[in-house]
C-alpha cells in the first residue's frame, strides 16, 4: 500500500487537513476514526468506538488523548486541535503539525515546537478491541509528556450533555475504568473531573444535526523528564 503524506502546508490549514478523515477498525465492528489535524468534525470521530450487538448499536468511549508538553524553562504546549460551540479553534495544535502519513492504513502524525518533535502513532489490536496510541519523543527535550483523556460513553448517533450525570470513572491498577464499559492505561494517572463544554462538529452542522457536545476530561497520563521511547497508553 502507497503511503499517503502530508506536509505542513496542508496539516496546518483546517479547510483542508479537518476535510481529510482516517478509519482504522479493530474486526469487532468498532474502530478510531478522526482527521488528519486531530479535529473532531463528525460525532462519529474518536480514538475508541465500540460495536454493540448491531452496527447501529456502535458506543464512543475515548473521545481524543491530548498531547501537552511541559518545557524546562515552563512553557506548556498544548498539541491537541479543538472547535468550540463559539467559533473558537483552542488549541490549536495542527499549526505545529508538522507531517502526517498514513503507513498500512494506520495514522502517524508528528509536531515541531522549536526543537522539539514528538510523534504519534495508532494502531489497534485486530479482533481485541484494543487500541494503542504510541507517543515518542525523536528530538529535543528532556521534556513532560502528559495525555489529556477526553472522555464519553454515548449512542455513536447521539450527543451528551453537561446536564446529566458525568461518566463514572474508576481507578484501577494502571488507569482507570470508565462507565464500566473501557479502560485507558498508561503512566502517571492524575484524575481530573470536569465537564469541557460545548464541544463543536463542523459536519454535522453542515448535515443539519445537532453540532454540539460536552466532554468529561477525566484526568491525564504523564510521564516526567522524556527524552526519548515513551509510550502512551493503551485503551481497550
Amino acid at each position: 500500500m502507497i503511503p499517503i503524506s502530508f506536509g505542513p502546508q496542508a496539516c496546518g490549514r483546517l479547510s483542508e487537513s479537518s476535510e481529510r478523515e482516517w478509519l482504522v477498525p479493530d474486526g469487532l465492528g468498532g474502530y478510531a476514526m478522526g482527521t488528519v489535524s486531530g479535529l473532531r468534525t463528525r460525532r462519529y470521530h474518536g480514538l475508541l468506538i465500540v460495536s454493540g450487538q448491531t452496527p447501529a448499536a456502535r458506543r464512543v468511549g475515548l473521545a481524543s488523548l491530548d498531547p501537552v508538553l511541559t518545557l524546562p524553562g515552563g512553557s506548556v504546549v498544548r498539541l491537541g486541535t479543538h472547535e468550540w460551540s463559539s467559533g473558537a479553534v483552542e488549541p490549536q495544535g495542527h499549526l505545529l503539525l508538522e507531517h502526517f502519513t498514513l503507513v498500512d492504513g494506520l495514522p502517524r502524525w508528528r509536531w515541531r515546537y522549536a526543537d522539539v518533535v514528538l510523534e504519534r502513532e495508532l494502531a489497534m489490536s485486530y479482533g481485541r478491541g484494543v487500541v494503542a496510541v504510541v507517543d515518542r519523543l525523536v528530538a529535543g527535550g528532556p521534556v513532560r509528556l502528559e495525555l489529556d483523556a477526553l472522555c464519553t460513553w454515548r449512542d455513536a448517533h447521539a450527543e451528551r450533555g453537561a446536564g446529566g450525570p458525568p461518566p463514572r470513572v474508576a481507578t484501577v491498577d494502571g488507569g482507570v475504568v470508565v462507565e464500566d464499559a473501557y479502560r485507558l492505561a498508561g503512566p502517571g494517572w492524575r484524575a481530573a473531573g470536569e465537564w469541557w463544554r460545548g464541544v463543536y462538529h463542523r459536519q454535522e452542522a453542515a448535515r443539519g444535526l445537532p453540532p454540539t457536545e460536552d466532554l468529561w476530561y477525566a484526568g491525564r497520563f504523564s510521564t516526567h523528564d522524556v527524552s526519548s521511547g515513551c509510550q502512551l497508553p493503551k485503551v481497550n
